[in-house]
């Protein structure tokens, strides 16, 4: 049996034997989620999540652990625990996350819940991450709500529980990637599955996606999606001001913040890369913005 590498054991008392034994229960339990070349098991009590790779993508594997282990640790950033391998599958010790910003605007009775201060928070908290990233001149090249994890049940929701993950596309600026997600990425600048240069640019174009998802909710998206026209980044360059930010967000709220953070999604989704605002130029307009 391969050793197990514990990245901080002082921090939960995660010992090479306790993992061992999540790991044998992985082996003999259904995962939770399945997705693309990897499988995830959650193991709420531990406070743990584990993600396994076959052997058939090793490279992916050794990539993402890579990066994340050349972050320093982050509020924003999913904590890595361990890692672990076998003959067949490699494993990623996580912090163990409640649920997806995807699986809240996919649920209309939780989207119901994020009202204003919920919105600016999660942006917020996204935001610090992607800027934690840059920092490091680390680019995620896969940024969207699926990646977008919420660590507690606190209501409100708070920046401090976003926590930013999948790093498997992630890689230092200029080097050369392959785009992940076409959703969320400038169409003007190329389509799934091309090579392109990892750059800041493009997470900020993310950001300003999810950013739009965030205020419009599904409606508009969802409507978007269904005729298959335009997207629903050139659809909200195309109308004025904030008219693409959700109904219940702009009579809750100061009008003025709104269109502020509305003119922040518009300026993340400009067709040049050049003129997107910086992650700090973002996180300025974002702290300036009332709760």
């Amino acid at each position: 049996m391969a050793s197990v590498d514990v990245e901080d054991e002082e921090d939960k008392n995660l010992k090479e034997e306790q993992i061992t034994k999540i790991i044998q229960r992985v082996k003999n339990a259904k995962p939770s989620k399945s997705g693309g070349f990897a499988k995830i098991w959650t193991f709420k009590d531990e406070g743990l999540a584990v993600k396994s790779v076959s052997c058939d993508y090793k490279d992916q594997y050794e990539a993402e652990l890579k990066i994340i282990r050349s972050l320093k640790p982050h509020t924003n950033i999913i904590k890595l625990w361990g890692s672990f391998e076998d003959h067949k599958y490699s494993y990623l010790l996580l912090e163990h996350c409640l649920w997806s910003l995807k699986e809240v605007l996919d649920d209309n009775e939780k989207l119901k819940l994020l009202k204003w201060e919920e919105t600016t928070q999660i942006a917020r908290g996204i935001a610090r991450g992607i800027n934690h990233m840059h920092d490091a001149r680390i680019a995620h090249c896969d940024l969207k709500p699926a990646n977008i994890m919420l660590a507690k049940n606190d209501n409100p929701i708070i920046e401090d529980n976003v926590r930013i993950i999948d790093f498997g596309a992630s890689c230092s600026f200029g080097e050369d990637v392959t785009i992940a997600t076409d959703a969320y990425c400038n169409e003007g600048e190329q389509e799934q599955g091309e090579k392109t240069k990892a750059s800041p640019q493009r997470d900020i174009y993310a950001f300003g996606s999810i950013l739009i998802h965030l205020l419009c909710r599904n409606s508009e998206v969802q409507k978007r999606q269904k005729r298959g026209t335009i997207s629903i980044q050139k659809y909200v360059c195309a109308i004025k001001d904030s008219q693409f930010v959700h109904g219940n967000l702009k009579k809750k709220h100061n009008r003025t913040e709104v269109e502020k953070l509305g003119k922040l999604a518009k300026d993340c989704v400009a067709e040049d890369p050049q003129s997107r605002p910086s992650i700090k130029e973002i996180l300025t307009t974002l702290d300036n913005l009332s709760n």
